[in-house]
């Protein structure tokens, strides 16, 4: 009776114990089946340009940087859609004139004939025989609105190739034909040393190669508004030339830290954030100037150069006493006087009379590496004309750029230079910069080292540590503390490379830097743990994170509420301008969300207001205020950075004053009533 009790209580376990396994196996695939099945539906929920977003992570970092694709077919079939709409007016300077004037990059005036005489089929330069040409100086009267003053004397030119005086700055050049009608006309400027200023700079220069240290040249070019991604789609022959053939460091993970010029040349130049559109000098901080101000310390020629006037980017900066940027030599006189003259420029999209006008600046460049051989300088350009307006335009700037790179390999200009190509971030205009490769490609700037060959045998870590890093997150602050380096370059010898890395943890824990001093050198390594925020890069335009595409923005709650926030705040602000429109919104165009590292949640939403049709895009935090009533607490938003316009505004503020105009946000913002 016993045995038979406990065989009974023995399978009675035993079945207990089945039906517990088979419990167990039945939750366990439950639970993987759903967690398998929601990751699919989230997964399915990404916009379908995500896909074609690839990440990657450098040295096992937690930033992942994206990577897209240059030749994506629905981003060039959108780009080339949009080109087409605005239809704006290719550059035609160059398009087959009938005579064109250039020089050589240093004294010389050169004719080229585009069109032969059927008269004289062995001289191709019959134009200057059968037509009257001439050029006049004339110097630029800054105190009078930056008038031209011309000399009396046209001086004539009878030949293919004509010297210019030395005395001669600026000329323009005349040709009218036989019935004295004008057919050519075109301004050119040659770069002149000043004995004054050569005397001063010398004197330092001496001084500074008696430590016996090295030096390096710059030739600092800016591309405004071209994206790393844009650069590869549109200038393939300059990009290849660059990695190929000069063995360019090429930086895939440059980040802006904000919408506009100003708001990433002045990290750049200054390593401070732009405050408020007015100063770079947001302290009285003596360390927050201009980093050219430490070359001329050092007795470097400091150049300015740019090919327009109307956007300038220093119009803003400090100046001296004489107005100056302190630069010991700059164009910008004989470029605004042109503009102030000629329309030619102002109506053609990248040209300069008869010069494209990318061309005026790689002349220049020529110009200058030619006269200063030798000599220390560093050589500041910023190109805009022909890139700024239309993405696809900067395909213009591809043959200028690269005749430029291969004179300056051919001539041995850069033997003892280094040529940094930058930009300040992509197109933010375009339609296509709303969709979401478009997002993530405006926020990635270009950015190229050029390096002589003897530089990375002599600083090897240096030069180990910036092929490093251009593979991961870096930003413009980055940029500073380079050119800082760069100018004294005992502090990237191998040596004092290794104590500077080695105190880098203790001076991150002591916090003795000042706030307003971001980023490192790119010839240090950047820790695997760098985020945006340790970058000086704002969160509305990190690339580092994830961003969820949600299908229907429209109908997503949680968009709607951000939108509906950022009206709110938008009207708040106009409320203040009575002659400013209220907005409403049109449509919501866009809305994606992510979750950051410490679990804060934000959208990024673009959206369109009435009247006016403004489009805007903007970064919503959300919190949950457990102080107010509700299940849990209540949501709580606030902006991640300002909301910006991405669309041409025009005229539509033209009703506020000058003043008002300036505040950057209100002139975007504002549609007139």
């Amino acid at each position: 009776m016993r045995e038979m009790a406990t065989s009974y209580l023995l399978r009675r376990l035993s079945l207990r114990k089945i039906i517990f396994i088979i419990l167990l196996i039945v939750s366990f695939t439950s639970y993987f089946f759903l967690f398998f099945y929601t990751n699919i539906i989230e997964r399915d929920q990404k916009l379908e340009t995500d896909k074609k977003i690839k990440k990657i992570k450098i040295y096992k970092g937690i930033c992942k940087v994206p990577i897209l694709n240059p030749y994506e077919k629905s981003a060039l079939k959108l780009i080339k859609e949009e080109t087409e709409r605005k239809n704006p007016t290719p550059p035609q300077c160059e398009v087959n004139p009938t005579t064109q004037f250039r020089t050589d990059g240093d004294t010389h005036l050169i004719h080229i004939s585009k069109i032969e005489s059927s008269n004289d089929t062995t001289n191709p330069h019959w134009f200057i025989k059968e037509n009257h040409c001439c050029y006049t100086p004339f110097t630029t009267v800054v105190e009078s609105d930056y008038t031209l003053q011309f000399s009396s004397e046209c001086i004539q030119i009878h030949q293919i190739v004509t010297k210019i005086q030395t005395e001669y700055e600026n000329i323009q050049v005349l040709c009218k034909d036989s019935n004295e009608e004008l057919i050519y006309r075109d301004y050119f400027h040659f770069f002149r040393l000043n004995e004054p200023i050569e005397k001063t700079l010398q004197k330092k220069e001496d001084k500074s190669r008696g430590t016996g240290r090295d030096f390096l040249n710059i030739i600092f070019l800016g591309i405004d508004s071209v994206a790393f991604t844009n650069f590869q789609r549109f200038l393939p022959k300059t990009r290849n030339y660059l990695v190929q053939n000069m063995s360019a460091v090429e930086f895939i993970g440059l980040n802006k830290v904000g919408r506009g010029t100003m708001e990433n040349l002045v990290p750049t130049l200054s390593g401070c954030s732009y405050y408020n559109g007015q100063t770079i000098f947001p302290t009285e901080s003596e360390e927050c100037y201009l980093i050219w101000e430490k070359y001329t310390q050092q007795g470097y020629r400091t150049v300015l150069s740019e090919e327009q006037f109307w956007l300038l980017i220093y119009q803003y900066m400090k100046r001296d006493a004489n107005g100056k940027h302190n630069m010991a030599y700059e164009n910008l006189p004989f470029v605004r006087g042109i503009q102030n003259t000629c329309t030619y420029a102002l109506y053609n999209y990248g040209c300069f009379e008869h010069q494209l006008a990318a061309r005026v600046l790689t002349d220049r460049i020529l110009q200058v590496a030619r006269k200063l051989k030798g000599k220390l300088y560093y050589h500041h350009l910023w190109s805009a004309l022909t890139s700024h307006d239309v993405l696809e335009f900067a395909k213009y700037l591809d043959n200028p750029f690269h005749e430029l790179l291969t004179n300056l390999t051919s001539q041995n200009l850069l033997n003892n230079t280094v040529l940094i190509l930058n930009s300040d971030h992509g197109t933010v205009t375009s339609e296509y910069s709303r969709t979401a490769e478009g997002l993530i490609e405006a926020r990635v700037p270009l950015l190229y080292f050029v390096f002589p060959d003897w530089f990375e045998s002599k600083y090897k870590i240096a030069m180990m540590n910036l092929k490093k890093n251009s593979k991961g997150l870096t930003s413009p602050y980055d940029l500073y503390q380079t050119l800082n380096d760069l100018v004294n370059l005992d502090s990237i010898t191998d040596n004092v490379l290794t104590r500077r890395y080695s105190s880098m943890s203790q001076s991150d824990q002591d916090q003795t830097k000042p706030e307003w001093i971001k980023g490192q050198s790119l010839f240090l390594p950047i820790p695997l743990n760098r985020t945006c925020e340790d970058a000086g890069i704002p969160d509305e335009y990190c690339i580092c994170y994830s961003w969820k595409q949600l299908d229907d923005p429209s109908r997503d709650v949680r968009i709607v509420k951000a939108v509906s926030y950022c009206l709110d705040q938008m009207n708040k602000r106009l409320s203040s301008y009575s002659k400013c429109n209220h907005l409403d919104l049109g449509k919501i165009i866009h809305g994606r969300m992510s979750t950051k590292n410490n679990g804060e949640i934000i959208y990024e939403v673009t959206f369109e207001t009435v009247p006016g049709n403004g489009i805007f895009g903007a970064v919503v935090k959300v919190d949950i205020d457990t102080t107010r009533k509700g299940f849990g607490g209540t949501m709580k938003y606030s902006l991640v950075g300002e909301i910006e316009r991405q669309n041409l505004y025009g005229k539509q503020s033209d009703c506020l004053s000058i003043t008002m105009r300036l505040a950057g946000w209100i002139r975007s913002a504002c549609y007139c009533r």
